[in-house]
């Protein structure tokens, strides 16, 4: 049909406004080694996160360590109150060997809502969520729930939830 198009999640980011068309955020994504919190989050290098002015650098801290809180997220290992804001932004930069390994499954969920969803300007038209909510806690699902809901509303959403409906 003229017109008509297909939206790939790699090619989505950047079409049909600003928060893209489709975003799909999975429940076990991949996080490389050897990368700081921050790069993860923004999707960006620690080349280009270390190109930004102090300013510009700042308010993406900000952005992050609000929506981490937000959405009860620790930025630390073994730390649930990231209260203390220098240490919370010195984590941001802090390079490990998989720091992501580190977050509890209900975290990582977390984290991937927060990368893939949270920080783009605005939430995408279609947002797919594959078994995003099945390592979340029920306090932890409502808040993430209520969260979506607020910045999603315009968005259709699909969650894919599967329950083991045959355990003995």
């Amino acid at each position: 049909e003229a017109g008509a198009r297909i939206v790939l999640p790699a090619t989505a980011a950047g079409s049909a406004g600003a928060g893209g068309a489709l975003a799909t955020v999975a429940q076990a994504p991949y996080c490389p080694l050897y990368l700081s919190p921050l790069s993860w989050l923004l999707s960006r290098t620690p080349e280009d996160i270390a190109a930004l002015d102090a300013a510009a650098r700042r308010r993406e801290e900000d952005r992050v360590l609000a929506l981490a809180r937000r959405l009860e997220l620790p930025l630390s290992a073994g730390d649930d109150d990231d209260d203390d804001d220098a240490t919370a932004r010195a984590e941001l930069h802090r390079e490990r060997e998989d720091w992501y390994s580190e977050l509890s499954g209900g975290q990582r969920s977390k984290a991937e809502l927060l990368r893939g969803v949270f920080l783009r300007p605005a939430c995408p038209a279609v947002l797919l969520l594959d078994e995003v909510f099945a390592a979340l806690a029920p306090s932890a699902k409502a808040l993430v729930t209520a969260e979506l809901r607020a910045f999603c509303a315009a968005s259709i959403m699909l969650v894919i939830y599967h329950t083991d409906q045959d355990a003995s």
